[in-house]
């Protein structure tokens, strides 16, 4: 009743059956229940409030909608926001669009949606911004420094001693153990950063800005507690891969997937410190147990790229990163989608075979002409990070021996170094004196 207008009315209207289509609920203002494996245990929850305070208080960011997998970018919020919006609900709109120019809106989204898909694989690429999580002065830069964790549990032993009945590693005994060893892991992460703040010149910011942790390295149940809290004492990003999981918590049916899980952190006047959560599935199961087990599936609905915005100057686009889960990092169509779209390949993993994967690091990094980090378990060894620097001894910036071996790296990295195209020019280069001479046919990322 408060719409003013024929398109006002039709641009609300539209909102609801989109919103309908994706949570399944005729009320449409309801966000999808996040439901944990702990089903049958008494927990709280919030009290629904009546229709009409549903009606004008609903939540339209991705988390309302279902899993941390659904392939809905930032973009899709905006659109959501922008078609349920109601008098005084405080969005950023600038204009009033009318029903013609919200179908010009659609039609160039789905334009550059078509561009956006892969053309070996066929799979979307979507884009997930990562601005500065803190409240920004007028003119900033900041550094990628990136921490490469080699956490040891769990390995192959903790799931043979688990069994095929607990490939969630749910039970007492590896769930204490488990977790204790991620929390030791992390406060380790953290005195680490105190002694490089001891010995790095010119320095007074123990900071980070990229936590990366192994293939299978974090249970569901411990990321509330344990990795958020390094998000938000850090400000930083966290790439970590999820022990298998259902693809449909809500399904006692669904199949288990592999995935790797984004929390990024992003700052804004409205809302303050918000943490996104998106994640990287696996399409390509490992040979052995993982691929002949037919209680897992392999499942990557799209490849997320994260626009690392590490400047204010508008001339400097942001780092684009991007990440695959262990057997997928061999997919060559992978690789050549992301060739010209990327600057940073992080390839979580759990593999035994470590000269496969320092020889995939070493080719890739050129080839893709990017940096490729390859976090392994510490099980195996092996972890390491390579660029297409110009001078050969400082193209492995970090690299990880032995087995069992629980350890912690750092790099820094200038962003400067690794912007290969200022972003309101389409003429492809590298840094002058920094980088090799780029492989045939390299581009660098098309904006």
């Amino acid at each position: 009743d408060w719409c003013e207008t024929e398109d006002e009315c039709i641009r609300v209207e539209i909102g609801q059956v989109l919103r309908y289509l994706l949570t399944g609920n005729a009320e449409y203002f309801r966000a999808v229940p996040r439901v944990y494996a702990k089903k049958n245990l008494p927990q709280y929850r919030r009290a629904l409030s009546c229709w009409e305070m549903g009606r004008y208080g609903s939540f339209n960011g991705r988390a309302a909608f279902g899993p941390d997998w659904l392939p809905l970018s930032a973009w899709a919020e905006s659109l959501f926001i922008g078609l349920l919006r109601w008098p005084g609900c405080g969005t950023r709109e600038e204009t009033e669009r009318t029903t013609a120019q919200w179908i010009a809106h659609l039609n160039a989204r789905i334009k550059k949606l078509k561009k956006m898909r892969g053309e070996a694989t066929g799979i979307l690429f979507l884009e997930q911004e990562a601005r500065l999580p803190r409240r920004p002065p007028s003119k900033w830069e900041r550094p990628l420094r990136i921490a490469i964790v080699q956490s040891v549990v769990p390995d192959v032993e903790d799931f043979k001693a688990a069994g095929l009945g607990d490939l969630q590693l749910n039970g007492a005994a590896i769930r204490q153990k488990h977790r204790r060893h991620l929390r030791l892991i992390l406060q380790g992460v953290r005195k680490m950063l105190e002694a490089r703040l001891s010995h790095l010149r010119n320095s007074t910011n123990a900071n980070l800005d990229w936590l990366i942790l192994p293939e299978l390295a974090v249970h569901p149940d411990d990321v509330l507690p344990l990795l958020l809290p390094v998000v938000r004492r850090y400000k930083c990003i966290v790439l970590a891969g999820l022990v298998y999981h259902p693809k449909d918590v809500s399904d006692p049916a669904s199949k288990l997937i592999n995935s790797a899980l984004w929390l990024i952190p992003q700052w804004s006047p409205e809302h303050g410190l918000q943490v996104s959560r998106i994640e990287q599935g696996k399409a390509w199961l490992a040979p052995g147990p993982e691929r002949s087990n037919s209680a897992i599936m392999g499942y990557r609905p799209v490849q997320w790229i994260v626009r690392y915005h590490w400047s204010s100057n508008s001339l400097y686009r942001p780092l684009l990163l991007s990440a695959s889960v262990c057997y997928d990092a061999t997919d060559t169509g992978l690789t050549h989608d992301l060739r010209n779209r990327n600057d940073f390949f992080a390839i979580c993993a759990l593999n035994k075979d470590i000269p496969t994967y320092d020889n995939l690091a070493t080719t890739l990094n050129y080839h893709l002409f990017q940096g490729v980090l390859v976090v392994n378990s510490g099980a195996f060894g092996g972890s390491n990070f390579h660029a297409p620097l110009k001078e050969s001894y400082e193209r492995k910036l970090i690299h990880f021996h032995g087995q069992a071996q629980a350890s912690i790296g750092f790099a820094e990295i200038s962003p400067h170094k690794f912007v290969t195209r200022p972003s309101k020019s389409y003429k492809a280069h590298s840094p002058v004196g920094e980088w090799k001479s780029p492989p045939a046919g390299w581009t660098g990322p098309q904006l």
